[in-house]
């Protein structure tokens, strides 16, 4: 394992790049950790996961990193206890919170299918939609993301997209991943995993299914910081760009597979049980409406101008 850039607060480490021909379903496990590829896990979807992978050649990518100062992170303000249906205007989609006899949060696992975005009719420069999952809790010091987001801005009559893979284990910054396509129309699965008996050290695996790319790395808690989260969610986020506009694109709809999350004392696997509604700043129009359509799968629509 070699080092890699120090965020802030923040460490990442990533693994060298396999050699060409790599066949990470052959090789052995000694082989596979040597590029950062995992032993099986001992967790039923997690194993699933992990086969899927390896049935298929696969382009590991070694990630490269950009800081992201300034950008806003999928929680800016705690998630405040509230009866059913759940609104708040910084996220919508979908939550599990574990019993506290269960221990906290351990590991998350969830496949989109990443969307396009279209202006809304208002006078905005720019709007956008992030997409992402994570770990989090009013409880816990941190709270641990990955995600992707796409922007639109005008440029005269042109409009310009941009988008990307991110990761952030706040309260440090938010970083891009730079080098791991993955464009709208994309299939993206990751799953995030604290290693065991661990609260500060987690791996992150970004696995582009379309693409048959897969990157996957270290990173550890801010300093002075323990990721002891009670609760896993997938979500829309509002990304403001502009306070003319909107909180979040036009996205349609999309969903979310492969919902499961576990905790650090209990085989139980967790799914999406709480609908959390994204909402416009003052909470009275609703911008993103969830469905848990099973166990696993949840649809996020959007429901603004």
């Amino acid at each position: 394992m070699k080092r890699g850039a120090k965020a802030k607060e923040s460490v990442v480490r990533t693994y060298a790049a396999p050699p060409r021909g790599f066949d990470a379903s052959k090789a052995s496990e000694r082989t596979r950790l040597r590029y950062g590829i995992p032993p099986r896990p001992r967790e039923a979807p997690l194993q699933q996961y992990f086969d899927r992978v390896l049935s298929a050649p696969l382009t590991v990518v070694v990630p490269k990193f950009r800081r992201q100062p300034g950008v806003a992170g999928p929680l800016d303000l705690p998630l405040a206890p509230a009866l059913p249906p759940q609104r708040h205007n910084h996220m919508g989609g979908a939550t599990v919170t574990a019993p506290a006899a269960q221990g906290t949060m351990r590991w998350i696992q969830g496949t989109w299918t990443l969307p396009h975005i279209y202006q809304a009719p208002v006078d905005a420069n720019a709007q956008g939609c992030s997409t992402w999952m994570g770990l989090f809790g009013e409880s816990s010091t941190s709270n641990l993301f990955a995600g992707w987001d796409i922007r639109v801005a005008r440029s005269g009559a042109q409009l310009q997209y941009s988008y990307g893979v991110w990761w952030q284990w706040s309260p440090g910054s938010r970083h891009a991943v730079t080098n791991l396509p993955a464009e709208p129309g994309d299939v993206l699965s990751c799953v995030i995993c604290l290693d065991l008996g661990s609260h500060v050290r987690a791996r992150l695996y970004f696995h582009n299914l379309t693409r048959r790319t897969v990157s996957t790395f270290f990173v550890t808690a801010p300093s002075g910081t323990e990721l002891t989260a009670d609760t896993a969610g997938w979500a829309v986020g509002n990304m403001i760009i502009d306070f003319d506009g909107p909180f979040v694109a036009r996205f349609g709809a999309y969903y979310f597979d492969e919902c499961n999350a576990g905790t650090t004392d209990s085989p139980v696997i967790h799914h999406p049980e709480q609908p959390v509604f994204l909402t416009n700043l003052d909470g009275t129009q609703d911008q993103a409406i969830p469905s848990i359509l099973s166990d696993t799968m949840v649809r996020i629509a959007y429901a603004g101008p």
